[in-house]
Protein backbone atom coordinates (compact mmCIF):
# COMPACT_ATOMS: atom_id res chain seq x y z
CA UNK A 1 0.00 0.00 0.00
CA UNK A 2 2.22 3.27 -1.34
CA UNK A 3 -0.55 5.13 0.98
CA UNK A 4 1.59 4.03 4.11
CA UNK A 5 5.15 4.90 2.43
CA UNK A 6 6.99 7.88 3.87
CA UNK A 7 9.22 9.52 1.88
CA UNK A 8 10.96 12.76 3.11
CA UNK A 9 15.02 14.16 2.63
CA UNK A 10 16.84 13.81 -0.15
CA UNK A 11 15.11 11.00 -1.24
CA UNK A 12 11.93 12.95 -1.84
CA UNK A 13 13.52 16.43 -3.25
CA UNK A 14 15.77 15.18 -5.60
CA UNK A 15 13.22 14.57 -8.30
CA UNK A 16 11.90 17.94 -7.60
CA UNK A 17 15.14 19.50 -8.06
CA UNK A 18 16.28 17.64 -11.23
CA UNK A 19 12.81 18.71 -12.94
CA UNK A 20 13.07 23.05 -11.57
CA UNK A 21 17.26 22.24 -12.72
CA UNK A 22 15.27 21.15 -16.11
CA UNK A 23 13.02 24.34 -15.85
CA UNK A 24 16.24 26.57 -15.26
CA UNK A 25 17.90 24.91 -18.21
CA UNK A 26 15.34 24.92 -21.14
CA UNK A 27 14.27 28.98 -19.71
CA UNK A 28 18.42 29.81 -20.23
CA UNK A 29 17.91 28.21 -23.74
CA UNK A 30 14.84 30.19 -24.40
CA UNK A 31 15.78 33.34 -23.04
CA UNK A 32 19.41 33.40 -23.61
CA UNK A 33 20.49 30.97 -25.99
CA UNK A 34 23.16 28.07 -26.30
CA UNK A 35 25.29 30.68 -24.37
CA UNK A 36 22.72 30.84 -21.71
CA UNK A 37 22.02 27.09 -21.49
CA UNK A 38 25.84 26.50 -21.56
CA UNK A 39 26.36 28.56 -18.53
CA UNK A 40 23.29 27.79 -16.29
CA UNK A 41 24.33 23.99 -17.05
CA UNK A 42 27.89 24.25 -14.74
CA UNK A 43 27.46 22.49 -11.66
CA UNK A 44 28.56 25.74 -9.41
CA UNK A 45 26.25 28.28 -11.44
CA UNK A 46 23.25 25.98 -11.43
CA UNK A 47 23.42 25.62 -7.22
CA UNK A 48 24.18 29.33 -6.98
CA UNK A 49 20.72 30.02 -9.24
CA UNK A 50 19.17 27.28 -7.05
CA UNK A 51 19.68 28.98 -4.01
CA UNK A 52 18.81 32.04 -5.20
CA UNK A 53 15.49 31.06 -5.44
CA UNK A 54 15.37 28.99 -1.91
CA UNK A 55 13.19 29.77 0.83
CA UNK A 56 16.35 30.33 3.36
CA UNK A 57 19.52 31.32 0.70
CA UNK A 58 21.61 32.43 3.22
CA UNK A 59 20.96 29.84 5.69
CA UNK A 60 22.23 26.19 5.74
CA UNK A 61 21.65 23.56 8.13
CA UNK A 62 21.82 19.53 7.99
CA UNK A 63 17.99 19.31 7.90
CA UNK A 64 16.74 22.21 5.66
CA UNK A 65 19.57 22.61 3.88
CA UNK A 66 18.65 25.84 2.44
CA UNK A 67 14.62 25.52 2.82
CA UNK A 68 12.01 25.27 0.10
CA UNK A 69 13.20 25.95 -3.50
CA UNK A 70 10.35 28.23 -5.23
CA UNK A 71 10.79 28.61 -9.28
CA UNK A 72 8.47 31.30 -9.20
CA UNK A 73 11.06 33.58 -7.39
CA UNK A 74 12.75 33.28 -10.95
CA UNK A 75 10.55 33.38 -13.23
CA UNK A 76 7.35 35.77 -12.21
CA UNK A 77 9.45 38.95 -13.74
CA UNK A 78 10.10 37.64 -16.79
CA UNK A 79 13.32 37.37 -19.01
CA UNK A 80 15.16 40.24 -17.98
CA UNK A 81 15.10 39.22 -14.16
CA UNK A 82 16.00 35.71 -15.11
CA UNK A 83 19.25 37.50 -17.35
CA UNK A 84 20.08 39.89 -14.46
CA UNK A 85 20.05 36.61 -12.22
CA UNK A 86 22.05 34.46 -13.98
CA UNK A 87 24.41 37.60 -14.99
CA UNK A 88 25.17 37.89 -11.31
CA UNK A 89 26.02 34.61 -10.99
CA UNK A 90 28.83 34.10 -14.17
CA UNK A 91 29.07 37.61 -15.12
CA UNK A 92 27.63 39.20 -18.32
CA UNK A 93 26.29 37.07 -21.33
CA UNK A 94 25.42 38.37 -25.11
CA UNK A 95 22.20 38.90 -25.67
CA UNK A 96 20.18 37.09 -28.11
CA UNK A 97 17.84 39.36 -30.76
CA UNK A 98 14.85 37.67 -30.48
CA UNK A 99 11.64 38.22 -32.93
CA UNK A 100 8.57 39.53 -31.14
CA UNK A 101 7.03 36.27 -31.55
CA UNK A 102 9.67 34.62 -29.61
CA UNK A 103 9.28 37.08 -27.34
CA UNK A 104 5.51 36.60 -27.20
CA UNK A 105 5.98 32.71 -26.66
CA UNK A 106 8.74 32.74 -23.45
CA UNK A 107 6.21 35.26 -21.71
CA UNK A 108 3.20 32.61 -22.48
CA UNK A 109 4.98 29.75 -21.76
CA UNK A 110 5.30 30.83 -17.93
CA UNK A 111 1.49 32.19 -17.70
Amino acid sequence: DLSKLRRSGTSEATPIVAGIAAMVISYAESTGGQTMRSAVCNTAVMREILRKMASMPGHHDEHMGYGNLDPWRLFKYGPDHFRQVVEEVVGPLPVVQSTGRDAEIQTDELS
